[in-house]
């Protein structure tokens, strides 16, 4: 008797796992995202080209700006540590607004993005940032953090987006 008992435990505690991991699946899975989309915007960076007067130094640091809503947590502070692009550290930067001194800028929220003053700045956003005119938009397909680069904003910040970053790219939207 003993046995169908601990059986009957068994299944109840396993059910009980399953329950709590189901709760617990989309938060992970948004955290997850987020990581994935940390890693990316760190390794975007070199295949880009900024031009010279982007920098105020030869060894200037390579500046990631969060504005706005940080979704990232420590994962971007994680994907950078210790990177460097030639010789620049990649810094990461948190701030409420747009400001000089950022190569790269995150948003979560189109209207950060709009207008963007920073010149020689890659500018990406998430896959909720319509009517943005962002280089760089990352869009979650079949489960996979994607991303699509549109071509004329890159063109229009001055900025060099390398062929091999190109076609990795979702191809871009008809009419964006």
């Amino acid at each position: 008797m003993a046995v169908p008992v601990q059986r009957l435990a068994a299944s109840l505690l396993l059910a009980a796992c399953a329950a709590a991991a189901r709760a617990e699946a989309p938060s992970a899975g948004a955290s997850l995202e987020y990581a994935v989309k940390a890693n990316f915007l760190v390794r975007f960076v070199p295949f880009v080209t900024w031009p010279a007067t982007a920098f105020v130094a030869a060894n200037a640091p390579f500046v990631i700006c969060i504005v706005g809503e940080d979704p990232f947590g420590s994962a971007i502070d994680e994907a950078a540590r210790g990177r460097t692009i030639g010789p620049r550290a990649i810094v990461v930067r948190r701030t409420a607004s747009v400001d000089a001194g950022c190569h790269l800028l995150y948003a979560r929220k189109p209207a950060v993005l709009v207008p963007a003053p920073v010149a020689a700045a890659l500018t990406v956003c998430d896959n909720r940032c319509e009517g943005a005119r962002a280089m760089i938009r990352f869009a979650v397909r079949n489960g996979r953090v994607r991303f699509v680069i549109d071509p004329v904003a890159v063109q229009a910040g001055g900025l060099t987006i390398s062929s091999k970053l190109l076609g990795l790219a979702l191809p871009p939207e008809p009419g964006r």
